[in-house]
Parts: structure tokens; C-alpha cells; sequence
């Protein structure tokens, strides 16, 4: 991916893909998810994930991550079985539709952070200040913070 121009955005694009890497093996979670604990959009994280270098699809769980409800969200029928395939392998049961059997029972729960709305511990991603809620966003391009 090219660098942004923005230093929020390169931030939360390394916080995504980070975010992705630390789904366990065998679960599953939604944008919307982590676009909660990392407090953007659920458009965000798809938008990150859309366009992930092929390295980085080797690299990041990208397939753990999955539409509200547990629904495979793709472009083509292609890129759906793609996605169900690797889930497949991590014994995950899905539906030819993409459809994850007993998504509860799969959901990755992020844990509750302690700077949730009306707590601000953390600042704001354009603030050269802010470090980042998961180490691993250093590797992958989180400008780091200011002394």
C-alpha cells in the first residue's frame, strides 16, 4: 500500500492490520468490531483490508475478519470461496453462501479498553503524541510518537 499522506490514516491503517494479526486461530471477528476498539468506522477496516498487499495477505489473518452477523462479505463468487476456503482450513464450519456456523461460539471479543467514549486516555490518531493499542502496528508503519 502507498503511504498516506495523512498521519491518522497511515496510524489506523497500521492499528487494522495489527488488530487483524491478533485474531486467534479458529475465531473470527467483524469490522465493525474493530473498528470499535480502534474508534473508526467499520469502513475504515474494510478499506485497509480491501487493499492489502499480496505480502501482507500472507502475513495478516485478513480471512478471520468477516460481516456483522458472521456473513462473508466479497466482491466475487471467486474471492467468496477464497475466503471460506481458509476458514475452512482452520476448522471453522461455513456455508457455501458464507454463512460461519455458531458465530457466537467463534466471535473474538476484544477485550474492553479503558478509554472507551467519555474516558479519552488515549489522544487522537493525527496527534503525533499517540502511541498505538497493539505493538505490532509498529511493523507495520505506525509513525511513531513524538518524545
Amino acid at each position: 500500500m502507498a503511504k498516506s499522506p495523512s498521519l491518522a490514516f497511515a496510524r489506523i491503517t497500521a492499528e487494522v492490520k495489527a488488530a487483524a494479526l491478533a485474531v486467534p486461530l479458529g475465531r473470527v471477528t467483524t469490522y465493525g468490531a474493530i473498528g470499535n476498539h480502534l474508534q473508526v468506522t467499520p469502513r475504515h477496516v474494510a478499506f485497509v483490508m480491501a487493499r492489502l498487499s499480496p505480502e501482507e495477505s500472507a502475513e495478516i489473518p485478513w480471512h478471520r475478519v468477516v460481516g456483522t452477523g458472521g456473513k462473508i462479505r466479497q466482491p466475487t463468487a471467486e474471492d467468496l470461496r477464497h475466503h471460506r476456503s481458509r476458514l475452512l482450513t482452520e476448522g471453522l464450519k461455513v456455508s457455501a453462501d458464507g454463512k460461519i456456523a455458531d458465530f457466537e461460539a467463534v466471535l473474538f471479543n476484544w477485550p474492553e479498553r479503558a478509554d472507551g467514549p467519555g474516558r479519552p486516555v488515549r489522544g487522537p490518531y493525527s496527534d503525533p503524541r499517540t502511541r498505538p493499542l497493539f505493538r505490532e502496528a509498529l511493523r507495520f508503519g505506525y509513525p511513531p510518537s513524538d518524545p
